[in-house]
């Protein structure tokens, strides 16, 4: 089969790459899909004993207790805040339920005027918005909708624009909007000329899922970002995974 035409696995902290695949369809029928329910269940089911107190934050259903926090995000806000006159409006696009949030919450409490949107999936944004009630905290099923409602002028992307099966239709909206910075975390990008397409088989112990995912092309990515007018102005590999073919990366771009 064509598709088998080259086969890489790459195992680290037990996740599982297979690919490449020639369209997103071929990786989609060949996994179980992000929208799986299984996921929702498991991340809902956490997130709701972080409201308890059970735990400080939620990350891939996963709950913890201690204070780790991403220091590249914090520092990249306290850049932006200064920039800002103490004023964040973050579209955390692909949030989940509130990761990133509440595992940073409260570094948040100085900031006078600070809204945290998350723009989702409708069944996260339903629950969302039935179950967590935090006055800063809002929830969206549409990108447009949160663009017009919350102006926002940060742009979060965590871990989440490479599992969206167009994700710079999604970008291309984002980059249009009065949004003057965009931070990327754990972004795969590879040394090829050409965006790639793989399935990522989740841990057993985390959930049993897989989804498609792009690696994206370093050049065409840089490309992308200099047509929309936004210059790279920090950066960094990821601490959490190293790989051969491809490495995750961490950026800060300014308009």
């Amino acid at each position: 089969m064509i598709f088998l035409k080259r086969i890489k696995n790459f195992i680290k902290f037990k996740i599982i790459y297979s690919g490449p695949y020639k369209q997103w369809s071929d990786a989609k029928i060949r996994s179980t899909g992000y929208n799986n329910k299984l996921i929702l269940k498991k991340v809902s089911e956490t997130t709701l004993k972080v409201l308890r107190g059970k735990y400080l934050y939620e990350r891939d259903s996963v709950g913890f207790n201690d204070y780790t926090v991403d220091k590249f995000f914090l520092k990249s806000l306290n850049y932006i805040n200064s920039h800002n006159k103490n004023k964040l409006s973050i579209l955390d696009f692909g949030g989940s339920l509130g990761s990133k949030y509440f595992q940073h919450k409260k570094f948040f409490k100085k900031i006078k005027n600070f809204y945290w949107s998350i723009v989702e999936q409708k069944k996260y944004v339903e629950f969302g918005k039935k179950f967590i009630n935090e006055s800063n905290l809002f929830f969206f099923d549409k990108l447009n909708i949160c663009l017009i409602k919350k102006n926002p002028n940060v742009c979060l992307i965590s871990n989440s624009i490479q599992y969206t099966e167009r994700p710079f239709h999604n970008l291309n909206a984002i980059t249009k909007a009065q949004i003057k910075f965009i931070i990327f975390l754990n972004l795969p990008l590879t040394d090829q000329d050409k965006d790639e397409i793989f399935v990522q088989k989740v841990s057993k112990s985390i959930y049993n899922a897989s989804y498609p995912i792009w690696f994206f092309s370093k050049k065409k990515f840089f490309d992308f970002i200099k047509n929309k007018k936004f210059s790279l102005f920090k950066s960094e590999i990821s601490r959490e995974t190293k790989y051969e073919t491809f490495k995750y990366y961490n950026f800060l771009f300014t308009k």
